[in-house]
């Protein structure tokens, strides 16, 4: 990737453009999307992402709650057979 025209920004300083890649641009030493439509859709992704994380967390959660609940039946069932 080549930049090569300067566009001024409004993040301190100028901004190269990518040449052939119309929506990313240089910014330091960093490439830069300014494309709105793929940012917004890369935050619905990472929000998504920490819901699921937090459903999966709830699920564990309440699954280690259940083995824990089995285990006590079971050894209630095994303390009756004894009698």
């Amino acid at each position: 990737m080549q930049a090569t025209s300067l566009q001024e920004s409004a993040h301190n300083g100028c901004d190269l453009k990518v040449e052939g890649h119309p929506a990313l641009v240089k910014r330091g030493q960093a490439v830069v999307s300014t494309d709105d439509v793929e940012y917004t859709a890369a935050l619905r992704r990472r929000l998504n992402a920490k819901k699921n994380e937090e459903t999966i967390k709830n699920l564990e959660s309440r699954v280690e709650s259940i083995e824990t609940k089995l285990e006590l039946i079971f050894d209630f069932i095994k303390g009756l057979s004894k009698l």
